[in-house]
Formats: C-alpha cells, structure tokens, sequence
C-alpha cells in the first residue's frame, strides 16, 4: 500500500486500492470495506497474558504495525514476546494454525478459517478497531473514460453489494 501511494500521489497510475489510512490530500477515495484486526491462536488464550506467550508478529505493513503498536502500548507496560518474526502474513497465519504462538491477524485473512481463537482488537472505549481498504484516484483521471467507466463500477458494485446485507 505504501508504494502504490506513492505511485499514485505520482500520477505514474490512475487508480490505486490501498488497505490503511494513508494521508492522501488531493486525491478523491472511496471507501471499499473495513475488517477488524484480532489477536488470533490456536487454542484459548487470556489477552491479559500476551506479554508472557509467544508471539508471531508480521512486520509487512508500517499502519498495520504502527495501529498494533499503539493498541500494545494502550494496554501493556512491558514489550511482546516475539518468538518468530515473519514478512508475510500468510506465513504468519500458518505458524498460527500450527499452534506456535499468536498473532495479529485482519478478519478477511481469518474468512475460511473457522477453529482458531479470536479476540478482536478494541479501542478504549471498546470500539473494535478497523483497518480499512480504499480506492483512490485523481478527479482529473475521471476525464478517461475508460478510468471514469471503472471507477463507476467499482462504487456501483460496492453499492449493491451493501444493499445485500
């Protein structure tokens, strides 16, 4: 997301999806879905014992590291212990479900799987937290039919898409 916000920002694409809250002034978005984040394991676990177990962190995406970071520092005092560093969250979501620690993982990952332990991630106030995926363009790409033509699928099948639910 970060390198495609930059190739947007650029103008050197004319539609960019990216998943995060990036600062993009200048540019028209559209708001594709949102997901909760959740700390994810194999069997039960205790949130209040996450500083003592092991965890798998994923360090592929800065906003989704930097939103576990500071949800971490709002509820513990001492670091994570972190047993396996991994760049990949696929990675990350199969040593998870072979059981070698926990890990911090988007509901669309966890869609299919269905016997892990979830605790979804809340804010203070104990709103859950949401990692959100955009669409982005510049209003003056509108003038191509081809990227106006897609952009108004993209929004008219997001429209029907929430109107099935």
């Amino acid at each position: 997301s970060k390198d495609v916000t930059k190739l947007i920002h650029n103008k050197d694409v004319h539609i960019g999806f990216i998943r995060g809250d990036y600062s993009c002034r200048g540019l028209k978005k559209h708001l594709l879905f949102e997901e909760t984040v959740s700390v994810t394991s194999k069997e039960a676990i205790d949130i209040v014992d996450l500083p003592n177990l092991p965890r798998i962190d994923y360090n592929g995406d800065y906003l989704l590291k930097s939103l576990i970071d500071n949800w971490w520092a709002e509820n513990y005092s001492q670091p994570p212990f972190i047993s396996i560093e991994v760049d990949q969250v696929d990675t990350c979501k199969e040593m998870v479900i072979n059981g070698l620690g926990y890990g911090f993982l988007s509901s669309r990952i966890l869609n299919d799987i269905g016997d892990l332990y979830k605790i979804v991630l809340t804010d203070q106030k104990g709103n859950p937290i949401l990692r959100r995926t955009w669409m982005y363009y510049h209003k003056e790409s509108l003038e191509w039919n081809v990227v106006k033509a897609f952009v108004n699928f993209i929004e008219t099948l997001d429209t029907n898409a929430s109107k099935k639910f």
